[in-house]
């Protein structure tokens, strides 16, 4: 690639444009399909590698397989009056973010932090363990990964209703507080990885015996499953919120770098078809290498300080929506079946919407129960529907027999509205934290490692590397044979 298609500027933007209008389309329509996840995804890398091709081959850019860099001086500006006017903050905001990474260990690791920072970044450790995370599962709610999500719930409601100690959740935020979030991403990705192959062990035996428990896989969840907009998470909001974590994760490495007075030649992003796959802010080699490891820790996690720090405003904006969101729903009661053999079968269709139950207005599940509250035996029961009007005659349960679910819709253009940008705050929220504290894992190619690779043996280092890639595959393989 790079030779790209003669043709003037107009007819260039505009065979943009058709483009991304094009994978837009496709993309949603992947997204609202109900077919398999594992197809719509190949679907998905087809379109964006073959549209990133021909944006390449439009544009003249260097790239392969749909995959290219758009980068710009455009940016470099803002990273340079960030870094003259709140040096003192971005400082702050570094070695806060050392804290809550490695906890109680940074005292010891990382000499030169604030005494008062580190005050600060414990009580923020304390309060992303225990008031922050634990709400993670509203966020979760926008990603089409059920597995996860599902055992997520359910962890959370047996967390709720649970009576007896939770000694190993104690000895978890013990652990956390310690050893910050690199200890709990790291120990959460082996613990799960451990999970998995023993789980997988213990099928193997059943399988070979011609009867295959598949109990024991099913009981496994994924720590790790791809987040796609368009397949995963919602489209748009979902490319917005990724861009908007990569911008805050780039600028802040360019924002301590420039600190530090390293030189910066450009910013850009990493694009997949017109899926944000990373950024970068390109600094200068030889300045770098030449940085004290103070300054080139604080660098390397000025990024995920950033990503969790806005984590926390995403967080307090989802709260404040909360309520708001719920005022633009309209809940109705749909009919989801009716049960043979009771008056109402064959005679109400699934889907149709309760208007009415005696004359009583139905809006909600608590308003048709108030409604059916009173129904005795064999006696007379008036059914309102959008579908037309019943009379029906009850049996001996006192039930003309429907099982009625409690459905939402957002009937105003505001309401749809306020629900778009509560996505795009929930999901920011979730991926700013998630992605900034898997960033702390030792492996190569991330901000962690690099750190690591400023303090730790090399060997030991290598070792605990080759432990958490094994298990970052493991954790992945719930993910595929549920798809």
């Amino acid at each position: 690639m790079g030779q790209g298609i003669k043709m003037n500027k107009l007819e260039r933007n505009a065979l943009n444009v058709a483009i991304v209008l094009l994978i837009i389309v496709a993309l949603s329509y992947l997204y609202f399909s109900s077919g398999n996840v594992l197809i719509r995804w190949l679907y998905a890398i087809i379109v964006l590698g073959v549209s990133g091709e021909l944006i390449m081959l439009i544009n003249k850019l260097k790239g392969r397989y749909g995959t290219y860099m758009l980068g710009s001086k455009h940016g470099l500006g803002v990273i340079e009056w960030l870094s003259k006017t709140h040096k003192k903050i971005w400082l702050y905001i570094a070695e806060w973010g050392l804290t809550i990474s490695f906890g109680i260990a940074t005292l010891f690791i990382f000499k030169y932090i604030n005494k008062k920072v580190f005050i600060v970044g414990i009580a923020s450790l304390v309060l992303l363990l225990f008031l922050i995370l634990p709400y993670s599962y509203i966020s979760m709610s926008f990603l089409n990964v059920p597995q996860i999500t599902n055992k997520i719930n359910n962890a959370t409601l047996k967390n709720t209703i649970a009576s007896a100690p939770n000694y190993y959740g104690y000895l978890l935020d013990i652990i956390t507080i310690s050893g910050g979030f690199a200890t709990f991403v790291a120990g959460a990705i082996i613990y799960n990885g451990v999970s998995i192959l023993l789980a997988t062990l213990a099928f193997i035996p059943t399988f070979i015996n011609g009867k295959p428990n598949y109990q024991i896989l099913n009981s496994q969840v994924a720590g790790i499953a791809p987040i796609i907009p368009g397949i995963t998470i919602p489209l748009v909001a979902g490319i917005l919120s990724l861009a908007i974590l990569l911008i805050i994760h780039e600028f802040s490495h360019g924002v301590l770098a420039r600190i530090a007075k390293v030189k910066l030649k450009s910013v850009g992003v990493l694009l997949f078809g017109i899926i944000p796959l990373g950024a970068y802010v390109e600094a200068d080699e030889k300045e770098l290498k030449n940085l004290t490891k103070e300054k080139k820790e604080r660098m390397l996690i000025a990024g995920i300080s950033s990503n969790i720090l806005a984590s926390i405003i995403f967080f307090v904006i989802m709260i404040v929506l909360l309520p708001e969101l719920t005022n633009v729903f309209h809940s109705y009661v749909s009919v989801v079946a009716t049960m043979p053999g009771y008056p109402a079968n064959n005679v109400i269709m699934p889907g149709s919407i309760i208007l009415k139950w005696n004359n009583y207005p139905i809006e909600n599940l608590s308003s048709f129960k108030v409604a059916t509250a009173n129904d005795k035996p064999f006696s007379t029961i008036s059914v309102e529907t959008n579908k037309g009007s019943y009379i029906f005659k009850t049996n001996q349960t006192g039930k003309i027999g429907v099982y009625v679910q409690e459905n939402y819709v957002i009937t105003t253009l505001f309401g749809s509205f306020i629900y778009f940008i509560f996505t795009l705050v929930a999901l920011s929220f979730l991926l700013n934290l998630f992605v900034g504290m898997a960033n702390l894992l030792p492996i190569p190619g991330f901000d962690g490692w690099q750190i690591y690779k400023l303090e730790a043996n090399k060997k030991v280092l290598n070792i605990l590397a080759t432990i958490v890639l094994i298990a970052l595959i493991l954790n992945v393989v719930p993910w595929l044979w549920s798809i």
